[in-house]
């Protein structure tokens, strides 16, 4: 019976409905394929649920969280370095600074004094 005289079988129905496995397999493709799930599951959950002692899992986090604060460490010493190299630098430009500044000012004294003397020898 064709679908244009009005009707469907109910093996139509069922071959639609169920892509022709009758329901079984849950998806993995038909009978017998959920063996793949459970073999997955031991075979890489090692059977240990919420047993971090065994397999050294529980010593591999920690050495992970040992390895986390060493790094922190190391990142602190370097931003003070950084710091302490900026903070040298600062310095040095501040004293150029005042160098500069002092020698300005003598340049100006110098300058006052010769127009001083300018004024009196032309009076």
């Amino acid at each position: 019976m064709s679908m244009t005289d009005g009707g469907m079988t109910a093996a139509d129905v069922a071959a639609v409905m169920n892509g022709g496995n009758g329901g079984r397999g849950f998806g993995w493709g038909g009978d017998g394929a959920w063996w793949v799930l459970i073999l997955f599951l031991f075979a890489f959950g090692g059977g240990n649920w919420g047993n971090y002692g065994n397999n050294g899992v529980g010593a591999d986090m920690q050495r992970g969280f040992d390895q986390q604060a060493t790094q922190g460490t190391l990142a602190s010493i370097q931003t003070q370095i950084g710091a302490g190299f900026s903070n040298a630098a600062v310095a040095q430009c501040n004293a150029q600074q005042n160098i500069l500044q002092a020698m300005n000012a003598n340049q100006n004294a110098t300058n006052q004094a010769m127009n001083t003397l300018a004024m009196s020898l032309q009076n």
